[in-house]
């Protein structure tokens, strides 16, 4: 296993933890918790939106530093090896 694939994998990984569960909240209405917000948990929709932006942000770019495609592990990241 390359580290491209790593880190292909590891994006999918990532997104299906932290972004799909608060897009699944959006979907079904959940209502969010205004306690929450007191202790610093995003709400749903924010919480998606800072993921995404991190990833190609920050995580993307990182990626291409350190010498792979960043661009490719993120549009491959549910592509089977």
């Amino acid at each position: 296993m390359t580290l491209q694939s790593v880190a292909r994998r590891a994006l999918g990984t990532l997104e299906q933890a932290q972004a799909l569960p608060a897009l699944q909240r959006l979907e079904r209405g959940e209502p969010f918790e205004q306690t929450w917000a007191a202790l610093g948990i995003l709400p749903p929709e924010r919480r998606a939106d800072a993921f995404y932006k991190a990833v190609e942000g920050s995580v993307v770019p990182m990626l291409n530093r350190i010498g792979l495609d960043g661009a490719l592990a993120w549009r491959d990241r549910y592509r089977e090896a």
